[in-house]
């Protein structure tokens, strides 16, 4: 049995075609790829947006230490003296 011939259209038809389905599975998978980048991104901003809320709760500690170590300075200073005029 001899070899089917195969003409040059119909080889140009079997490139293009196997040219056309390289071009949908890639654009498939760059779908997935952005849609995975989307997702990311989506999650990036969330995390974001929680470090900003950490940073805020963080500078309110921060204050409130610093409240309350000069609070207990003060009343160091307070002993000190109290210390100092009583009698002995």
């Amino acid at each position: 049995m001899a070899p089917e011939q195969i003409t040059m259209d119909r080889l140009a038809v079997m490139v293009a075609n196997g040219f056309q389905d390289l071009q949908k599975e890639m654009r498939e998978r760059f779908g997935a790829v952005d849609g995975r980048f989307a997702s990311m991104d989506g999650r990036l901003v969330s995390v974001e947006s929680e470090l900003k809320d950490l940073r805020l709760q963080v500078g309110r500690i921060e204050r409130k230490l610093d409240s309350v170590v000069d609070r207990m300075d003060d009343h160091d200073l307070r002993l000190k003296r109290l210390e100092e005029s009583a009698p002995q």
